[in-house]
């Protein structure tokens, strides 16, 4: 006996999908315990036939559904027309049940795997829109931790600054100096708070007029007759609260103050000399 061709007749898939007839599912049971070849390819048919179930036990598509009725349609008007040929002819040719098996199995595999095709392409869609929505989520959280990051580092300033300022103003060394407005700006008063230990200039705005647009006030610190720039400041945070200068000095005879152009000036405008004090 011709095992290969056997197997390839199709009477093992006609078995597996039920559609044999008495006579051949004995002869395949049959067969099939003589001769290994044939058991391994009826057991790997109905592994096939298991996960294809496996798969089909969500319920599918109801246009998936709607295929496979049409399939079955099909293959028994198929049989139908074959019966009604035949019947017309003296000679009866009977179709074998392994044909008939095979053409079933042929459709509804092909209905089923058209439909998996089709289910995998639209999760895939899916899964492509989720990711895409993911790194979206990421990216923000990421925009969001960079700004939390920046308010931290602020804060920290802040309080590093306050810290600057209590520790210098508790201290012994730090000298209080008022300046006191000039012809410019008689009712102006200024207090600086110098530390010559370790150099901190602290500020704090008592009267200033506000500045016009596009103007800063800038803090001076008179060397040995010559104006040192010791940063320029807002009217505001000045005189709500005692301002932490950006630089240091060592030594010096006098403060003042003078209005400058925003951004501050390499060299004081004396005709804009508001407030000046003696160390």
């Amino acid at each position: 006996m011709d095992i290969k061709e056997y197997i390839s007749s199709g009477i093992l898939e006609s078995y597996v999908l039920d559609a044999v007839s008495p006579q051949e599912k004995q002869e395949v049971e049959c067969m099939s315990h003589i001769y290994p070849e044939i058991n391994e390819e009826l057991v790997r048919l109905q592994d096939t036939m298991e996960s294809l179930a496996d798969f089909l036990a969500t319920d599918p598509p109801k246009e998936l559904k709607n295929r496979v009725l049409q399939a079955i349609e099909d293959v028994e008007q198929l049989s139908a027309d074959s019966e009604e040929k035949e019947s017309e002819t003296i000679v009866r040719t009977m179709v074998p049940a392994a044909w008939r098996g095979l053409v079933a199995a042929s459709v509804v595999l092909a209905v089923v795997f058209g439909g998996m095709w089709f289910s995998t392409r639209q999760q895939a869609g899916s899964l492509k829109n989720d990711l895409a929505a993911a790194e979206r989520s990421l990216e923000e959280l990421e925009t969001n931790q960079d700004e939390l990051n920046q308010n931290v580092e602020s804060l920290q300033a802040l309080v590093a600054q306050q810290a600057t300022i209590n520790k210098n103003i508790g201290d012994p060394s730090t000298q209080n100096i008022a300046l006191l407005g000039t012809d410019v700006s008689p009712e102006s008063k200024v207090r600086v708070f110098w530390n010559p230990d370790n150099e901190t200039v602290l500020l704090k705005v008592d009267d200033l007029p506000a500045p016009g647009d596009d103007l800063q006030y800038q803090l001076w610190a008179i060397v040995d007759g010559v104006p040192q720039d010791m940063g320029v400041f807002e009217l505001d945070s000045a005189s709500q609260e005692i301002q932490l200068m950006p630089y240091n000095v060592s030594t010096a005879q006098a403060f003042a103050i003078t209005l400058e152009q925003a951004g501050g000036s390499p060299t004081p405008n004396l005709a804009n000399l508001y407030v000046i004090g003696n160390v």
